[in-house]
């Protein structure tokens, strides 16, 4: 009996339109090919019977994506979205490292040249169903996950659930919750810990103790202290503008990192150093606060503060801080009118709860 075997559709609308590398098209390979860390790939067609294949295709004609397929797609859209105000543009694409200097249409010559913007609104435009056109600039100027999830759901009619969690987490390298299929699971995650934590050598003990390793090192001087300390007296002071500078202030602080000999990547120090001194309370404070310039900027401080696994370890240890954050800050925030302020909510509740 012959079994039936679907074509691996080549997925164009992931970055590797822009030949990166890191995101190649997996489903193009052949299955003997050499996978991440010298692995023999383990891409295999999940197709069995033609019948069958028919009736879910049916069903995912009828019925919207489940939700564990919008899960994977909302965490790819938040990788593209860089600074977390919902929208994909093309200073996001440009703040990741994508590089459009390697599109064909960017080495062509004439007419056909078309400059790094230019590749950028192509890329949206796919995600939007559209062609970008030399001039169509305003309509593919942004991103929506709505729209990026409809892309998604064209996609995937033809693929099963397991086709379709094998295609995202390859090609926007999501960690699985559960190893057994494609990504990362977490004995390669270990291994990549490993090798960050050589300097440590028989010190290291896994992802737990480097992490904790790293927030050990991390040290408030006097100067650091005595800044901390202003900010504080400034929010708890009431007065706007003293409120809103120090919120400015700290959201510029809190992205800086700090290269550290012992370690091969730089830790988020700044950020450590925050919630170390009581930042989840001063955020509270912001966010409770009767104006909706200093409640954007709360929300642009929690975002970046956050974004670190360590800053959130770091505030994990202040309960109180954090409680009274999520009781109070957070909802202080969702509840306003700014839909950027509550969208980087929603993404700061998907960290810390």
């Amino acid at each position: 009996m012959n079994h039936y075997r679907p074509s691996a559709p080549f997925h164009t609308g992931t970055p590797a339109n822009l030949q990166r590398p890191q995101f190649d098209n997996w489903s193009a390979k052949k299955k003997s090919s050499l996978g991440l860390f010298g692995t023999s790939s383990s891409v295999v067609y999940w197709g069995d019977l033609k019948e069958r294949d028919e009736k879910m295709k049916a069903m995912r004609l009828k019925y919207d994506m489940n939700e564990s397929r919008r899960e994977l797609v909302r965490e790819a859209f938040h990788k593209l979205d860089h600074d977390g105000d919902g929208l994909v543009t093309i200073d996001d694409l440009r703040n990741k490292g994508y590089n459009a200097k390697s599109h064909p249409r960017y080495s062509a010559e004439g007419v056909n040249h078309w400059s790094e913007d230019q590749i950028y609104l192509s890329v949206l435009a796919r995600f939007k169903g559209g062609v970008y056109e030399p001039g169509t600039t305003v309509k593919y100027q942004d991103l929506r996950l709505e729209e990026f999830e409809e892309y998604y759901r064209i996609v995937g009619e033809d693929l099963d659930d397991e086709y379709f969690e094998a295609m995202m987490i390859q090609a926007w390298r999501i960690q699985r919750k559960n190893p057994g299929f494609q990504g990362y699971d977490n004995r390669i995650l270990s291994q990549l810990a490993l090798v960050e934590a050589n300097m440590l050598q028989d010190k290291y003990f896994g992802q737990d103790e480097l992490n904790r390793s790293k927030l050990e090192a991390v040290q408030i001087d006097s100067e650091q202290q005595a800044k901390l300390d202003s900010w504080k007296s400034m929010i708890q002071s009431g007065d706007f503008n003293k409120m809103n500078k120090a919120a400015e202030e700290i959201e510029i602080w809190v992205k800086v990192e700090d290269k550290m000999k012992e370690f091969s990547r730089p830790v988020p120090a700044n950020a450590i150093r925050f919630f170390r001194s009581g930042g989840a309370d001063m955020l509270t404070e912001l966010a409770c606060a009767q104006d909706a310039i200093i409640k954007r900027t709360c929300a642009n401080v929690l975002f970046w503060a956050l974004k670190p696994e360590l800053a959130q370890l770091e505030l994990a240890k202040d309960s109180k801080g954090k409680t009274r954050l999520i009781r109070d800050g957070l909802p202080a925030i969702a509840q306003g009118s700014d839909a950027v302020a509550r969208n980087k909510v929603e993404r700061v509740k998907s960290m810390i709860m």
